[in-house]
């Protein structure tokens, strides 16, 4: 009885890019180019070596064009650290994903129809400005609170002596008048993205009035601008 030999098959070079199409749907496909791209972008940062994204691009674009796929992707260059940061703060699929206490007793007294006019209405909002999820429902919260609290005053007296409280209270949580400004211009800036007739709405009632509001909003606005990584 002889010894048999087998030699084992020799493993495809790296450039040999395929995609099995029976077991991999068009988005999988496309995700596992731009893994595979990434990866290799790092193989030749940690060799030392030149990236040639373009040649690289190809030759995933050329695999997939073999297995029916059109290319339409392109490589995500962010790093880990920016990923994490966007993600945590990617805005609401919609104005229907904040959370909404519907038992709240709030603005006792407004018409039951108007309370949920200004719900919708912070909502929609809260989703202009891009407020992630859980921001967006915090923002709302307060927003339903500060009305809630102006419905209660009376007079216009009332109503500046608690506004007038409100700047006080945001300026104590900014510790300088710099930093106050900063969170002011910062929700300024947030609100300018929504309807200004929906913001002046929401104003006339009170519902922008707390420090509250303005915090939840300014600190979301003021993350996105100090994106990082």
């Amino acid at each position: 009885m002889s010894d048999t030999h087998v030699t084992p098959p020799a493993a495809p070079p790296p450039s040999a890019v395929s995609f099995n199409r029976p077991h991999l749907s068009e988005s999988q496909s496309l995700a596992a180019a731009t893994s595979l791209l990434e990866s290799a972008r790092e193989t030749a940062k940690l060799a030392g070596e030149d990236f040639n994204e373009a040649e690289t691009v190809a030759q995933i674009n050329a695999a997939l064009g073999v297995e029916g796929i059109e290319a339409d992707w392109a490589f995500d260059e962010r790093t880990p650290e920016q990923r994490s940061h966007d993600a945590a703060n990617a805005p609401a699929s919609g104005p229907e994903a904040y959370r909404l206490d519907a038992g709240r007793p709030i603005l006792a007294n407004v018409n039951p129809a108007d309370v949920q006019a200004v719900q919708a209405e912070l909502g929609a909002t809260a989703h202009a400005i891009g407020l992630p999820a859980n921001v967006g429902s915090a923002f709302i919260d307060a927003a339903l609170d500060s009305a809630e609290r102006t419905a209660a005053l009376r007079g216009p007296e009332a109503r500046a002596q608690f506004k007038h409280e409100q700047v006080a209270a945001l300026q104590r949580i900014a510790g300088s008048q710099e930093a106050y400004d900063a969170l002011v211009a910062a929700a300024q800036s947030a609100l300018a993205k929504a309807p200004p007739a929906t913001v002046k709405a929401l104003r006339d009632i009170g519902a922008l009035d707390s420090a509250e509001v303005i915090l939840t909003i300014a600190q979301h606005s003021q993350r996105l601008a100090v994106r990082v990584g």
